[in-house]
């Protein structure tokens, strides 16, 4: 990783970056780019707020009243 790669990485916490990275080797068995850990990190705060689908039911069937 050169200087440059590592400004990106400036605004990040430190044990967030570590942990993001480990799992990211650990399911693509791989170290990832900048871009590809934007993308992981996205995607699992994405997962992480998702309504679970019993309380969808409920929600879309008190909108649908």
């Amino acid at each position: 990783m050169n200087t440059a790669e590592l400004v990106k990485y400036q605004d990040w916490d430190e044990s967030t970056l570590q942990e993001l990275v480990g799992r990211y080797v650990r399911t693509f068995h791989r170290v990832p780019s900048y871009d590809q850990l934007v993308r992981f990190r996205s995607a699992r705060f994405q997962l992480q707020l998702r309504i679970p689908r019993r309380r969808r039911r409920v929600a879309r069937s008190v909108a649908s009243l």
